[in-house]
């Protein structure tokens, strides 16, 4: 009886840089993601309470409002 396989162990370079580019730049997406939300939240703490009550916010509900889309409480 004959062992017959398909699969390869044969060393791609190609597809080690592919996944490793891949994988930086998913990193630098959640980088810029995570500085773009930080700065919103910053902009937000400079506002006045009048300035965010005028924008239906409270100071409290900040976090809540800029991570709305990623946090379910």
């Amino acid at each position: 009886m004959a062992l017959v396989s398909n699969v390869s162990n044969a060393f791609n370079p190609a597809a080690v840089l592919h996944s490793i580019g891949s994988r930086l730049g998913n990193m630098v997406a959640v980088f810029a993601e995570a500085q773009s939300r930080r700065d919103r939240i910053m902009d937000l703490l400079d506002k006045s309470d009048e300035d965010l009550a005028k924008m239906g916010l409270r100071r409290e509900d900040i976090v809540h409002h800029v991570f709305g889309d990623r946090i379910f409480v």
